[in-house]
């Protein structure tokens, strides 16, 4: 059963591409997904021989793209691999002749780095504040960046598939540096505060015959009492009343779900011209609520209809008896997941580290789990910031995988 790991291009330039290749056919995986533009951040990379722990600002491009125009032109990060094209060029033929398909991850509607160059471009809540971290999907400019970016990515003719990480809108809770906030917070503030109403979202909205300042206005009202009076959502139920309580709402979300599955119709088709495939993550975060990847603006009803493969997540919570709530997650999110793909065209993505699997009998259950509902494709993050104990144990979560039920 196919194993794939994401991996940050300079993991595999520390150990050098014939060495990463030999790794990866040791483990028995049978892809491998690395960085080519990724967001600010810091990683703890316990088996690097220098950089244990990893700084990731500024520009965020790690491959050497050439038809992005002004002000995206000039990205390249400072980690991005010193030889350029040829590193990738590189680890196409050490992947060739190993079998081990190669994908290019990336992520176009995020980074600050994106915002800081593209400011006209980001997304801006009910109260005009700018997202600096997140590019709207609305946009023509972030779209046209979406497409290059994809574009010339497909053209290389280096990778089997486009791996978007964030092709949708990016909400309050995707992070920026340092975040806090000392009043209730519950789903439904979440949601308000995610929506986007920049001027190419109230254009949009305004032609789909939305009320779309009003509605900024009445969000903007109900989160400023709800801060002032102390009170706050706790579960689906406040979402779900809000929505039949407000038509323009419901219509604005089906608007932002359009613009996304327009977006993707359109990448998808770059790709595809060019042989390669286009997977798309369901969601950037595990949702709060069960199946509310739409808050993102995803579609799957939409996306199956392009899309080569849906990616999603096998894991949530963290922390104390994080492997116990996600099993349980992860089963009601790939059950509606399978309503609209099938599952050959889902890759699962977990994670081995001690807050999510706390021991290999937790990682053998979840594998077990997922491959038992159908599910044959799982990938794990991250190559280079996972342990070389945990990493050990994929060959045996391989094995669980390719045993039989019964024998399980």
């Amino acid at each position: 059963m196919p194993v794939g790991f994401w991996v940050f291009p300079w993991d595999i330039e520390d150990e050098g591409i014939d060495r990463f290749a030999a790794r990866l056919d040791e483990l028995g995986v049978t892809s491998a997904s690395p960085s080519v533009l990724y967001h600010s951040g810091r990683a703890l990379l316990p088996r690097a021989r220098e950089h244990k722990v990893r700084l990731l600002g500024g520009p965020g491009a790690n491959y050497p793209f050439e038809s992005l125009e002004t002000p995206l032109a000039g990205m390249e990060s400072a980690s991005a691999p010193g030889t350029g094209k040829r590193f990738w060029q590189g680890l196409a033929e050490a992947r060739s002749d190993r079998g081990i398909r190669l994908n290019a991850w990336a992520m176009p509607m995020h980074g600050s780095e994106l915002g800081r160059r593209l400011s006209v471009a980001v997304v801006r809540n009910c109260f005009g504040n700018p997202y600096s971290y997140a590019l709207c999907p609305s946009h023509p400019q972030a779209r046209r960046f979406a497409e290059s970016l994809v574009g010339e990515l497909a053209r290389s003719r280096i990778f089997h598939a486009i791996q978007l990480e964030s092709v949708g809108y990016l909400g309050y809770r995707h992070f920026h540096h340092h975040e806090a906030e000392y009043v209730g917070h519950g789903p439904l503030e979440e949601l308000f505060l995610s929506l986007c109403f920049c001027d190419a979202c109230m254009a949009g909205a305004r032609r789909e015959g939305i009320s779309v300042v009003e509605l900024r206005e009445s969000i903007s009202r109900d989160l400023e009492r709800r801060w002032r009076d102390d009170v706050w959502s706790v579960g689906v139920e406040d979402v779900r009343e809000a929505l039949a309580a407000n038509d323009d709402l419901q219509a604005f979300i089906s608007y932002r779900q359009a613009t996304v599955a327009s977006l993707v119709s359109s990448l998808a088709e770059l790709c595809h011209s060019e042989s390669t495939e286009l997977h798309c993550f369901s969601a950037i975060f595990p949702p709060t609520l069960e199946h509310s990847t739409w808050i993102e603006g995803t579609d799957f009803a939409a996306w199956s209809r392009v899309l080569d493969r849906l990616i999603v997540f096998g894991y949530t919570a963290g922390g104390p008896g994080a492997a116990k709530v996600d099993e349980g997650w992860t089963r009601s999110e790939l059950e509606y997941a399978g309503r609209y793909f099938d599952p050959s065209r889902v890759n699962v993505v977990l994670n081995l580290a001690p807050q999510y699997l706390a021991t290999l009998d937790d990682a053998r259950r979840r594998f077990r789990t997922i491959s038992e509902m159908g599910f044959n494709d799982l990938s794990i993050t991250n190559y280079g910031m996972t342990s070389e104990t945990r990493l050990d144990w994929v060959p045996e979560l391989g094995r669980v995988l390719d045993a039989p039920a019964s024998s399980t």
